[in-house]
């Protein structure tokens, strides 16, 4: 069975709103995930995009229109570079609330760099140690903050 027949065989359309539900397997940052015959892994809406629009040129990303991670629908997905994903999430509302500034996590990130477990850095901070190791280990979150 081809990629495309199994990865629509894990769609459901949603009629009220257009998207189609991803009902396969999910990272955990809640984007669906599809496994092709090759064993490889891939988020479900760029592999989506792909099939329906072709090649993601390099540097690029596929955003939700809908800001439904589970849509997979290819006319509610569209391409835009890291900048314009960050904007159009500040624009939506839907940016990380909760105890960081842009002055904390360059103080996390400069105390990790020194040498600071990720633990205590979080400890002295009051923040949970998943928070910092996200900022300044893995760097899933304020990616986009430059160093100074």
């Amino acid at each position: 069975m081809s990629d495309t027949v199994r990865f629509m065989e894990r769609v459901s359309p949603e009629p009220n709103t257009g998207c189609w539900l991803w009902t396969g397997q999910f990272s955990e940052k809640g984007y669906g995930i599809f496994v092709l015959e090759k064993k490889r892994r891939v988020k479900a809406h760029r592999f989506s995009f792909v099939m329906m629009w072709g090649k993601i040129p390099d540097g690029l990303h596929v955003l939700h229109q809908c800001d439904v991670r589970e849509c997979v629908n290819p006319d509610h997905l569209f391409l835009g570079t890291n900048e314009e994903n960050v904007a159009d999430m500040i624009e939506k509302g839907r940016q990380k609330k909760g105890p960081l500034d842009k002055e904390k996590v360059l103080r996390i990130r400069a105390l990790c760099s020194r040498g600071f477990r990720p633990c205590d850095v979080a400890r002295a901070l009051g923040i949970p140690p998943r928070t910092v190791r996200d900022v300044a280990v893995y760097r899933t979150t304020w990616k986009w903050l430059e160093e100074r």
